[in-house]
């Protein structure tokens, strides 16, 4: 698995509130067309629960299933256990690269890894093109059978994740195409490269590179030893099985784009992995939705108006 990479673990801290983000006002630009009903290449919408272990679905995999598995955007590869492999009637080979990453300094243990085809979500006759090489894991949090990046199973198409209406939906290739931003309640802003890997970085408007992380219930969340210590600490253990503390911090306000987030609840990560990124995750990203165009290296966040 060439540069195998998963620097932001599922975390099981529990989503508790749902935080509608403010937009600021600004001037108004051309409009884009993102706003969708129907997927034109020929897989239906898929129906996402939310729970604490994040964005959940029914899978199946090479003719089996149903699994149940979370949709990552922040994994940058995907995961499965063996209970999957076996299930499936899979075929283990040797990892070229070895799995390494997590919130916590503790390795993620996977030396073998697998194609994963005929992968349908949602339900089983909703098949996804293509085939994917997934690291096999023993355990995984929360009884879960695996986690999938769609940015990794979805290969060159682009897809949007409505997090209002529960919904991932699979798009055409540049879909996004050379949209821009419209007015200050939704943006288009650049998919910044990641070296050796694909998750989603946007740029801040103070300068930071954030990963938009479906597998996170953070709401912003970021790493600083010159940050106030915080208050009600907590454990969030990570895919690799260690764990870190969390303090809450005051509600912060970022800028994407045109758009402004204003008290976003945030948290500090005390003593995580070197190289954790800042994070924005599903208290900051709840209710938009947010379509990422990796053949365009773009990606827009709509506020629910205009979604509707």
């Amino acid at each position: 698995m060439s540069k195998t990479r998963l620097l932001v673990a599922l975390s099981t801290f529990t989503l508790v509130n749902v935080v509608w983000a403010v937009s600021s006002t600004g001037t108004a630009h051309r409009r884009f067309p993102v706003s969708v009903t129907n997927s034109q290449v020929g897989i239906a919408p898929i129906k996402l629960r939310e729970d604490r272990r994040g964005l959940i679905v029914d899978a199946w995999i090479n003719n089996a299933g149903p699994f149940t598995v979370a949709l990552d955007t922040g994994a940058g590869t995907s995961l499965i256990t063996p209970a999957l492999v076996q299930r499936a009637g899979l075929k283990l080979k040797r990892s070229k690269t070895p799995l390494r990453g997590g919130l916590s300094s503790t390795p993620i243990q996977s030396n073998e890894e697998t194609s994963l085809s005929n992968v349908s979500l949602g339900f089983q006759s909703n098949r996804l093109p293509g085939t994917v090489t997934a690291a096999v894991v023993q355990t995984l949090p929360g009884s879960l059978d695996g986690v999938l990046d769609p940015t990794q199973i979805l290969g060159s198409l682009s897809y949007s994740v409505d997090f209002q209406r529960s919904e991932l939906m699979v798009l055409e290739s540049r879909y996004l195409g050379n949209a821009r931003t419209t007015n200050g309640e939704s943006t288009v802003v650049r998919w910044i490269p990641e070296s050796g890997g694909h998750r989603p970085f946007v740029r801040l408007a103070d300068g930071r590179l954030a990963l938009i992380d479906t597998g996170s219930a953070f709401g912003l969340a970021f790493s600083d030893p010159r940050a106030p210590k915080g208050k009600n600490p907590k454990a969030v253990r990570d895919l690799g099985g260690g764990s870190i503390q969390v303090r809450e911090v005051a509600a912060q306000t970022v800028s994407i784009g045109s758009l402004v987030l204003r008290n976003i609840p945030t948290e500090l990560l005390i003593n995580s992995a070197p190289g954790t990124p800042v994070i924005l995750g599903r208290r900051a990203l709840n209710p938009f939705r947010v379509t990422f165009d990796k053949t365009s290296n773009l990606i827009s966040i709509e506020a629910p108006s205009q979604t509707n």
